[in-house]
């Protein structure tokens, strides 16, 4: 297991140099040297990671379990369409669960992780609740 994630960053991308990962993740070179030092990217971008690399959210966050996504059995937050709402939700929980039990309550990294969780759930939410406006709205023009 790898202690930090910008060591997992770079087994991700096979040891890419930063520039090319900067060019896959369509971000600055110096967001990757953040990264690579530690700083965990906000949701999109960890999603844009795990995506990529076909590596498990849970596994670039905390070192632990298996590193590549098991489509079939492995719960990861991946936000592709509105209509997986449930499973974005699913993989959450389970995610946050797998933070708390790897970095307890008072690591930093944990920290980081959760709120990077926390912002993909309230992104959700926001697009939930546009949606249900824009319903709302339709049915009162009927």
């Amino acid at each position: 297991m790898k202690n930090s994630f910008g060591e997992r960053l770079k087994i991700a991308f096979n040891q890419a140099i930063n520039a090319d990962i900067a060019k896959k993740l369509e971000v600055s070179e110096g967001a990757v040297s953040n990264y690579v030092r530690g700083r965990v990217p906000d949701a999109e971008k960890l999603l844009l990671i795990s995506k990529i690399t076909n590596c498990s959210i849970d596994w670039l966050l905390t070192g632990k379990g298996e590193q590549f996504v098991d489509s079939a059995s492995e719960k990861i937050v991946k936000v592709e369409n509105e209509g997986n709402d449930i499973q974005v939700l699913d993989g959450a929980l389970f995610s946050i669960n797998k933070v708390n039990e790897f970095y307890g309550n008072n690591d930093e990294d944990g920290i980081d992780a959760l709120e990077v969780i926390y912002h993909e759930v309230m992104s959700l939410v926001k697009r939930r609740k546009l949606k249900f406006k824009q319903v709302t709205s339709q049915l009162e023009e009927s």
